[in-house]
């Protein structure tokens, strides 16, 4: 599916008459491109509870759910998608989401003028897709430098985490694993066995086991936690339905047979 994204970046120039530079607010668009694909051609790797995890071979992927408070998450049709990027006025929320992946996604640039240049002020994070103006009606008599191409790549790097099949939104995601988690300390220590799709840099890696690796997750947790139900905090086990699909290591923490 092909979309115009409108979005703004910051350009260094020198204003008639002046000697010093500033930084203002141009106004561009883009064109990208969200694959579309068949059914058949990202089969479901994995299943955990209800969710499915699709495999292009490559990467997984889940629905890109909208979640709102108090809500059910909502799957996100592609023409939904489609109708935020043309309008984004339309779009009542002020910061991107599945629902409009290109909302002020610029907003999170850090490769801001101010940065590269080192001037006091920066307009990121300020500069509205309505106040901005296109180039050419930007007065100027030296245009000296923008943040152009890289917001550019960040709009094509978006489209890039998201895929439509069967008219539905789809995102990257990790791939499900069980973490063992340590609470509390001395006597009032326990474990608990959660599923998530990535890794804790604050957590060891040997807390982590791969989806074959129930059974030695749950050791894991009795080495702690004895009186604690042997499952998963969710009460979800990972379904591994294309074994090939499982990229990460075994971990040989607790047994050391090998697959």
């Amino acid at each position: 599916m092909l979309l115009v994204v409108p979005f703004v970046y910051e350009a260094l120039v020198v204003r008639p008459r002046c000697r010093k530079p500033v930084v203002v607010a141009i106004r561009d668009e883009i064109e990208v491109n969200i694959k579309e694909v068949d059914e058949d051609t990202i089969p479901v790797a994995f299943k955990v509870g209800k969710d499915s995890y699709r495999w292009d071979g490559v990467k997984l992927w889940d629905f890109a759910y909208f979640t709102e408070a108090r809500r059910p998450p909502l799957k996100v049709r592609a023409e939904t998608v489609k109708e935020n990027t043309l309008s984004p006025d339309a779009y009542k929320w002020s910061c991107s989401s599945s629902l409009a992946p290109f909302k002020n996604f610029w907003f999170s640039n850090s490769k801001t003028m101010a940065r590269k240049h080192n001037l006091p002020t920066s307009i990121v994070g300020q500069s509205w897709l309505k106040d901005a103006a296109p180039l050419e009606e930007v007065v100027y008599r030296k245009f000296l430098d923008s943040n152009r191409l890289d917001i550019q790549n960040m709009a094509i790097e978006i489209a890039s985490n998201y895929l439509i099949c069967n008219g539905f939104l789809y995102h990257r995601v990790g791939e499900p694993r069980y973490e063992v988690i340590t609470f509390g300390c001395g006597r009032n220590c326990s474990r608990a066995v959660f599923i998530v799709n990535g890794q804790n840099p604050n957590i060891a890696d040997d807390c982590y086991f791969n989806a074959f690796q129930f059974d030695e997750a749950i050791k894991c947790m009795k080495l702690v936690s004895t009186l604690a139900p042997e499952k998963t905090n969710c009460g979800n086990k990972i379904q591994v339905l294309i074994p090939s699909a499982v990229q990460v290591k075994r971990n040989p923490r607790m047994n050391k047979d090998t697959e």
